[in-house]
């Protein structure tokens, strides 16, 4: 999934009562990407995909002619190490690699409050509003559906126990048709899945 993160456009698409600045706070966006469980993900709304932990995956080569995969680099391992916060040395990379999930509720729900709370001192949202969140697709079926409902699922125990319990919405998620991407990048809804098919 891919968040709008532009303040201004977000701001422009709020109703009394409701906030979705918030979505602009890296914290707040980190800690909705930690609260996805991404194995789980994978086995339940999709039939052939994997996990995934960065944008460029064994699909992706530095060297075509000999075979050369990116992901398979010590530089993509770090990163991805550095990334989840993952400790590492030369002789732990692989298993330190293997041991993210890019799943953890304990860091999402401090991310959630830290968010609220900067964001509360700031006086972008209040102590009442509801966080209401809109998705948006190229076509809705039940795939995407369920998709979607995954993730609310997940964000709705995200914020369990934090200052936004009881008050996150996802309101709805839009057929955009093929206008989606355009209509993505020009702010008008929040949250989309998107990605790239096909060969390497």
């Amino acid at each position: 999934f891919r968040c709008h993160c532009s303040k201004e456009g977000l701001k422009a698409r709020e109703e009394a009562g409701y906030d979705k600045e918030i979505l602009a706070n890296v914290k707040f966006r980190k800690a909705l990407s930690l609260a996805i469980n991404r194995e789980d993900f994978a086995a339940k709304t999709t039939t052939s995909s994997l996990k995934g932990f960065g944008l460029f995956n064994s699909m992706h080569y530095y060297d075509v002619e000999n075979g050369g995969v990116y992901r398979n680099t010590d530089d993509a391992k770090k990163v991805l190490c550095e990334v989840y916060g993952v400790e590492y040395t030369d002789a732990t990379l692989d298993e330190a690699v293997n041991s993210i999930t890019g799943y953890d509720l304990v860091q999402a729900r401090k991310l959630v409050e830290e968010a609220y709370q900067e964001e509360l001192k700031a006086g972008t949202i209040s102590a009442t509003d509801i966080v209401k969140l809109t998705g948006g697709s190229g076509a809705i079926n039940e795939t995407v559906t369920r998709r979607f409902n995954y993730i609310f699922d997940a964000w709705k125990e995200l914020v369990k126990g934090t200052s936004l319990e009881g008050r996150f919405e996802f309101d709805e998620v839009k057929d955009f048709g093929t206008q989606w991407a355009n209509d993505f990048r020009g702010g008008a809804y929040d949250i989309c899945m998107g990605g790239w098919s096909g060969a390497a």
